[in-house]
């Protein structure tokens, strides 16, 4: 059969396939594909494919799919290839035909909300996936569940899921999910619920642990009910018959220990089960900050450092600036806010002026009045209209005794607030009385 008759027995699908190849018959290295057996090229592309070469597999795949034009699975794997290789035009273009040949397939449409997702189109998720729910497996029920999310319906986010668990209460990502889904929403105590079932049903794992420690930090409970426990031969950091030794009290073998309902138990749980992650150890630190011991959190962002400020966004920059202020190194705070700001110009505003405000409060309750006025001088400046901190700093520069200043200041909240509550103490102090 001649390449032209051979074309004209495929559907017009695969032709589109075919075509979007680099070479129908020969592959990226320029391999001879021609006497290669079905299996041999799906089995080629899909490996290619899976060590992340996206491009190189397209070209298997695609003589797969036109010796095999029936097999769905073939298809899907081309589109994933597509897809992988930023081709999203060739995979809608694909997916499309496919869908006109097995209409409603659950497989085809999920691939599509995929593709969708990818896009950030989340009506288009639902309305490709919500008429399929309950022909979904897993994957498709959490893509269901998070377009969902995306949209501010959070009831029915979390009928996928519940209804998702009923099907398959073996998996565990749904459940994990449920988690998730809670403590997005803030309710921690539903989402420490559903880590216990969880539990129950498929047992712990690091990352499990990790939620469940999120979730009691949500609820309060950084270090939990806290008990002193003689623990002979102890050492801080060590697990003890369900409790964490946290600190050693003296020169005995009494330890400060926390216990499992607690957010640090259960965060050294998952750092010691080996979760290395940047999630896990900024976690570690917000726990540590709020049980009171910023000193530790700073050091264990410090000792994490490359890891964490490598790539690191302006959540991950807030959580060192509040460690590195409640550790009480203001050089280091405004490194990180300055960094944080940098990263997120449209707030930079907004964000440095809280943190020297935070920064004269600090100075303030040290006594450090030099420092405190430096601060609230900055915040005046980067707003001057802004009533409450221009009338602190008058005070502070008039306590200093810097009375012209201070009245330049004064002048200034009178001008922006002409009914001021403190109107009569201001006009005094202008007119030096």
């Amino acid at each position: 059969m001649t390449s032209a008759a051979f074309a004209g027995t495929l559907p017009a699908w695969l032709l589109l396939a075919a075509c979007a190849a680099p070479s129908f018959a020969q592959g990226a290295a320029g391999e001879d594909l021609r006497y290669w057996t079905d299996a041999e090229l799906f089995e080629t592309g899909s490996q290619r494919l899976e060590r992340g070469e996206a491009g190189a597999a397209i070209p298997f795949l695609s003589r797969a799919v036109a010796r095999r034009p029936d097999d769905l699975r073939y298809a899907l794997r081309l589109v994933s290839a597509y897809r992988a290789d930023g081709q999203r035009e060739a995979a809608a273009n694909l997916l499309a035909n496919l869908d006109a040949r097995f209409p409603q397939d659950a497989q085809v449409r999920l691939a599509q909300a995929t593709l969708s997702a990818d896009a950030a189109d989340w009506p288009r998720v639902r309305e490709r996936l919500a008429p399929l729910r309950q022909a979904l497996e897993p994957p498709g029920l959490l893509l269901l569940a998070r377009a969902h999310a995306a949209g501010g319906q959070a009831p029915l986010e979390q009928s996928v899921l519940r209804g998702g668990v009923a099907r398959f209460p073996a998996d565990g990502s749904l459940r994990d999910a449920l988690v998730d889904s809670a403590i997005a929403r803030g309710q921690f105590a539903l989402a420490l619920r559903h880590v216990a079932e969880a539990r129950r049903a498929l047992g712990d794992t690091a990352e499990r642990s990790l939620r469940a420690a999120l979730a009691y930090l949500g609820v309060g409970r950084a270090l939990g009910d806290v008990q002193a426990r003689r623990v002979a031969d102890g050492r801080e950091g060590a697990f003890h018959r369900g409790w964490l030794l946290v600190d050693r009290r003296g020169e005995t073998d009494t330890f400060l220990c926390a216990p499992a309902d607690s957010a640090l138990y259960q965060v050294r749980c998952a750092l010691d089960a080996g979760l290395d992650t940047p999630a896990a150890h900024l976690l570690h630190a917000r726990i540590l900050l709020a049980a009171g011991r910023p000193q530790v959190a700073l050091a264990v962002l410090r000792q994490h450092e490359p890891l964490l400020l490598r790539a690191a966004d302006e959540d991950t920059l807030a959580v060192y600036a509040d460690v590195a202020l409640g550790a009480d190194r203001p050089a280091a705070f405004l490194r990180y806010v300055n960094m944080r700001a940098a990263r997120a110009p449209r707030q930079r505003e907004e964000i440095l002026f809280q943190a020297y405000l935070a920064l004269a409060e600090r100075y303030s309750r040290a006594g450090a009045e030099f420092m405190c006025r430096e601060f609230l001088r900055r915040a005046a400046e980067l707003r001057p209209d802004d009533v409450a901190v221009a009338l602190r700093f008058a005070d502070a520069l008039w306590s200093a005794e810097r009375k012209d200043e201070a009245r330049k200041w004064y002048l200034r909240v009178l001008g922006l607030s002409p009914a001021h509550v403190e109107r009569g103490r201001i006009e005094r102090r202008i007119a030096n009385e």
